[in-house]
């Protein structure tokens, strides 16, 4: 295993922070979930569709060890600060400005593991004017301009899946990999911030150039490419539908 020997403690709750370390987890990565007594992770209280427990924290939560620990309680302090040091990576993914109000921000942690890569992942980032924003994936998609590209010229459509939060969650493990790396060749932790609104606007991939040099917005195409043709689904003979992904360059629009 990759990551045999490396310890991650983690405070996190719903998909984007549960997923980075599930990640590591699979990875061979020492996870320890740090859980709200008496109420724990969001995700636990979804469905009990998985044999009793929650479809969502079944899903992101696999490879992992879990603690009730009240964070803000004096008297869990002593243990909270040994798992600190004890652990190479530390994770949060909690609200804007919860980690400074529980004495969980880097200066604190980095002073118990000095070699520590901190990550936290956030809705907007550590600064700028919307850094205390909470996060939603639905509005995520709609901000970050995604809903523009999902649906048909009459609808707008949703991502079926929590697709910002995976998509910070994938980002998060990377960046956390890329730490360890570093780290191993200078002795030296680090700092890793990934947003969700970050990410999505790098997964719109080549569509912002359409404005920037043509000025032109990208049509929403349904299950066709705006690009490329043919390309989706198109009726046979028999009523059924057969799809068709044929790349031509330069790319001709239908």
């Amino acid at each position: 295993m990759l990551l045999r020997g490396i310890r991650v403690l983690s405070c996190e709750t719903g998909l984007a922070g549960p997923l980075c370390t599930r990640l590591l987890a699979d990875l061979g990565a020492e996870i320890l979930k740090v859980e709200q007594p008496g109420v724990g992770d969001v995700t636990r209280g979804w469905d009990t569709i998985a044999g009793g427990l929650s479809s969502g924290f079944v899903w992101v939560n696999r490879g992992k060890r879990s603690i009730a620990l009240d964070v803000k309680d004096a008297a869990a302090r002593p243990e909270l600060e040994r798992l600190v040091a004890e652990s190479d990576v530390f994770l949060q993914n909690f609200t804007p400005g919860w980690a400074e109000r529980v004495g969980l921000d880097e200066p604190a942690v980095r002073a118990l593991r000095p070699d520590v890569v901190y990550a936290e992942i956030s809705g907007y980032g550590p600064d700028g004017p919307y850094a205390q924003k909470n996060a939603y994936d639905l509005v995520m998609q709609g901000e970050a301009g995604l809903l523009t590209l999902t649906g048909t010229p009459e609808s707008p459509a949703r991502v079926g899946v929590s697709v910002c939060d995976v998509g910070a969650g994938s980002y998060a493990a990377v960046a956390v990999l890329a730490a360890l790396v570093r780290r191993g060749e200078t002795g030296e932790g680090a700092r890793v911030s990934v947003s969700l609104f970050d990410v999505m606007v790098d997964w719109l991939g080549y569509f912002p150039h359409l404005w920037w040099h043509r000025g032109e917005l990208p049509d929403r195409s349904g299950l066709h490419h705006p690009l490329f043709c043919p390309y989706g689904p198109y009726a046979a003979g028999d009523g059924r539908l057969v799809s068709a992904s044929v790349r031509q360059c330069p790319p001709v629009k239908c």
